[in-house]
Formats: C-alpha cells, sequence, structure tokens
C-alpha cells in the first residue's frame, strides 16, 4: 500500500511535538509492516522516512501521485483538499472548539475524545520502548511534565499536592508563568524549563511517580505513556482519556484536586516499575498503534469504514 502522511511542520521534534513524534513513529511502523510511506511535511526535515516538502500544491500532487490513502495530522485548507482524490483519513490531535465540527474521515486520540466529538474512531497513540528506560531504584522526588503556562494542566495542583504531602517535585515543560516560577523556588521545588528529550528520559526513569491532575478532557496524555514506559507510575484525574490510560499495575486515578488529601494518600502507594512499563509497552507500543491504522486503511479502500 502507498501511503502518503501529511503534517505541515519541521519533523523529527527537537522538545515536546506530541504530534511530530506520533507522525515519524507512525510512518516507522507502516514500514515495518511492508508499506510504501512517503510524508509530506515541512522544509528541513529528516524524519528518518522518506519525505517531501510541502511548498506549494504541486509539490503535494506530486506527493500523492499514485497514493492508495492520504492521512492528514492536521486538517488541510480546502484548496489543497481539492487536489487530493484518493481515501482521506484525518487523525484529530486534540480537542475541537464548542461548535466544531470534523469530517467523517476523521479519526481520535482515545474513546472518550472521538465520544465528546460525535464520532466513533479512534486509535492510541504510540511509543517506542526503546527511547526510555526504567530505573529499579526510584529516587526521592515526583514529576510534572506539562506545559506550565496551561491553566489545565493545573501546576499549582501538583505544587499544592507535593507541599501538602511533604514530597520533592520537579518541574519541566517551560519557563511560565513567572509566579509559579517563583512558588517553585520558595517551596524548595527543581524547575527545569523546557527538556529535551535526554533530560526527560532521564527525569522520568528515577521519579517515584508523574503528578497529572489535569482540570480538562486531556484528548490522550502522551507524556502519562512516557512515564509508565519509565516505570513511573501515573497519578492523574479521572477526565478525558485518563481511565483508558492508567492501568492498575501503573498508577492511580482521582476525582480532580479540589481536596487535596486523597492525592497525598495515593503517594504511600508502591508500584513495581516493571509492571508499570511492561503495561504500557504492551498496550501503547507503535507497531501496535501501526497495526490499527493500517487495519483503517484497509476498511477505508474497501469502503467499508465511513
Amino acid at each position: 500500500m502507498r501511503i502518503i502522511i501529511i503534517h505541515q511542520v519541521r519533523l523529527p521534534a527537537t522538545h515536546y511535538g506530541g504530534s511530530e513524534r506520533i507522525t515519524a513513529l507512525l510512518a516507522r511502523g507502516l514500514q515495518a509492516l511492508g508499506h510504501d510511506v512517503t510524508i509530506v511535511c515541512a522544509e528541513g526535515s529528516i524524519p528518518g522516512v522518506p519525505c517531501v516538502a510541502l511548498d506549494s500544491a504541486d509539490a503535494l500532487d506530486y506527493a500523492c501521485r499514485n497514493a492508495d490513502i492520504v492521512h492528514l495530522m492536521a486538517p488541510l485548507s480546502p484548496e489543497l483538499l481539492q487536489r487530493i482524490h484518493v481515501p482521506l483519513l484525518l487523525t484529530v490531535h486534540g480537542n475541537g472548539k464548542p461548535g466544531e465540527e470534523y469530517p467523517p474521515y476523521a479519526v481520535f486520540l482515545s474513546k472518550n475524545h472521538a465520544l465528546r466529538h460525535g464520532h466513533t474512531h479512534f486509535v492510541y497513540n504510540g511509543l517506542d520502548p526503546d527511547a526510555f528506560v526504567m530505573a529499579q531504584e526510584r529516587q526521592n522526588y515526583y514529576a510534572f511534565l506539562s506545559k506550565t503556562s496551561w491553566r489545565v494542566k493545573n501546576l499549582s495542583g501538583a505544587m499544592a499536592i507535593a507541599r501538602q504531602a511533604g514530597v520533592s517535585l520537579h518541574i519541566a515543560g517551560g519557563n511560565r508563568p513567572l509566579w509559579a516560577h517563583l512558588r517553585a523556588k520558595l517551596s524548595g521545588f527543581v524547575w527545569h524549563g523546557p527538556v529535551d528529550d535526554s533530560a526527560k528520559k532521564d527525569l522520568l526513569s528515577h521519579a517515584r511517580g508523574l503528578l497529572f491532575p489535569i482540570l480538562w478532557e486531556e484528548p490522550f496524555g502522551l507524556v502519562m505513556v512516557e512515564a509508565m514506559m519509565s516505570g513511573c507510575p501515573v497519578f492523574a484525574s479521572r477526565l478525558g482519556s485518563v481511565p483508558e490510560i492508567v492501568g492498575p499495575d501503573a498508577g492511580c486515578i482521582l476525582d480532580p484536586p479540589g481536596d487535596y488529601e486523597p492525592w497525598v494518600q495515593v503517594l504511600k502507594k508502591k508500584f513495581d516499575p516493571l509492571k508499570c512499563r511492561t503495561y504500557a509497552v504492551d498496550r501503547f507500543h507503535y507497531m501496535q498503534m501501526a497495526r490499527q491504522y493500517d487495519v483503517l486503511y484497509r476498511r477505508l479502500m474497501a469502503g467499508s469504514l465511513f
């Protein structure tokens, strides 16, 4: 099968870039399944698989020539969509705005994510376990790894939980807001700012747990899988995809924090890092993601998906 994946960004990701990472891993997985895969992306990309720079409509026409499937990682403009004459699939990576509608060929990141947007098809994101390491002996700190400037990621809640539990917290994912930065230092927490792959791997491989006290409907939450593949259990709010992602051997699911005491109590629970990693590898390997998309592609080509 000749598959074109379109993502109008530069690959690979240099810092977080969740959708960029998924795009590259999906292409790799599909190649391993025997497909002919080309990524159409921004100029300057080096994704590790054949790619074409999307710098003109002619480039798109060239890339899609003789394609069996075109897989979009973000919506295209109506003008560019009109130039594609083969079956389409769109992966939706975020939450839509109120009233926003997606085409019938949209696929989401979790069952909860799909249902909230009036759709049924979803594929869990997958990662490469070899990109993460697991230390059996954990150090005496917990981690917060999300966009620190996003209120819905609830850095303030994570700091409140850590203070009340009397545990150390390492914070990564950005340098804002300034008040949080100052409060973290006053509390004796460690602020890492933006982290690259190497720093993230080291942070998660030694943490006792990942604090994920979100205040929104999480579409997927890739950092939860990154943590679990590092043997790091996840303590997360019962919102969005979380109940689908975190298993009993890999963390605890709680009501969003208003009362911090239940969160403080579950931090005392001990987890086996190997069981945590095994759960994540079995459920969220990038090859599993590629196989699930392969099924959708075949159903789409047969006219039985939508």
